[in-house]
């Protein structure tokens, strides 16, 4: 299954009382490689959005009813599924601030996506829907994949490493990470999947660090440590820190895997 993503840009749509900055199309039929039972689509939302203290989710039937209302989430955060039937023609990630744009990505009934949302009022908002694989990543590696959701810097390179290994010059897992985008061919030599992904050897249960650095230099931005297990798929996201902030960056992993 092809990674499906959208894109908000400026064009600004009313909203009653609250900002409408996403919609998610969805196939009537089909399976996405796991996901929830009778093939109702998974949804979770992840805040990246600058000064966005709060994000949810209004799913709708082609008649505007809500199906359903995703959790809160807060910035930097990772809301829980949220399991709607098949009937769901959109979503609508909204705001408490305002309008703040709109965007359209298809999903097919069976999957588990993530919709992560990114950008500041200043260059636009944007947001991408990823699918997330479900399968088990082959022998003692991980499939892990990368996304640029903040501009104070905008361009970056991505390190994975065990444990206190230091990084250099050369042992980036992705390089050139650019505002707006998932990691892909361009970003890495190793062979990366339809969803994003590669495949990188691991040892079972150790402790990872993710360290974020400006591009071509070993400038650290941000660093987060996490457990990989094998053959599990996780998601690097990168995003800018909240105003006040003394840092400009963060980094945070989700595990994609539903328990």
């Amino acid at each position: 299954m092809q990674t499906s993503e959208g894109f908000w840009g400026r064009k600004v749509r009313a909203a009653v009382g609250r900002g409408l900055i996403g919609v998610l199309a969805m196939a009537a039929a089909g399976c996405g490689g796991g996901g929830t039972a009778g093939g109702n689509v998974a949804v979770r939302l992840f805040n990246g959005a600058y000064g966005q203290a709060t994000l949810y989710l209004a799913f709708q039937d082609a008649n505007n009813v809500t199906l359903a209302v995703s959790p809160n989430a807060d910035f930097g955060a990772l809301t829980a599924d949220t399991s709607v039937r098949n009937t769901l023609t959109s979503a609508i990630l909204e705001a408490t601030s305002g309008p703040l744009g709109s965007a359209q990505a298809a999903v097919v009934a069976g999957g588990s996506y993530t919709l992560y949302a990114g950008g500041d009022a200043f260059d636009g908002w944007r947001g991408f829907v990823l699918q997330d694989t479900q399968a088990v990543a082959a022998g003692s590696t991980i499939g892990i994949r990368a996304i640029q959701l903040g501009d104070k810097n905008k361009t970056v390179d991505v390190f994975v490493l065990p444990g206190s290994t230091g990084i250099t010059s050369s042992n980036q897992l992705f390089t050139g990470l650019f505002f707006n985008t998932v990691s892909s061919s361009s970003n890495t030599p190793l062979t990366v999947d339809a969803n994003g992904y590669v495949l990188d050897a691991i040892t079972n249960g150790s402790l990872y660090t993710v360290t974020i650095t400006k591009q071509g230099t070993t400038t650290v931005l941000a660093t987060v440590t996490f457990t990989a297990n094998q053959g599990g798929y996780y998601t690097i996201a990168v995003f800018d820190t909240p105003p006040g902030s003394a840092n400009a960056t963060q980094v945070a992993v989700m595990t994609d895997h539903r328990s």
